[in-house]
């Protein structure tokens, strides 16, 4: 059995998920999001409703 296409399909999986990580967390830098403990608490009606 070729080894080489599985190591072909790990590295293009892992590049992909690299790549997806490194945009999402550029994003939420970007975003630079403040969000307290507990929820929106800040927004008027987005308390805990009970």
């Amino acid at each position: 059995m070729n080894a080489e296409p599985l190591l072909l399909l790990a590295l293009d999986l892992t590049g992909t998920f690299a790549f997806g990580l490194n945009g999402a967390l550029t994003a939420v830098r970007a975003a630079r999001l403040d969000i307290p403990p507990g929820g929106r608490g800040d927004v008027p009606g987005s308390g805990d409703r009970r």
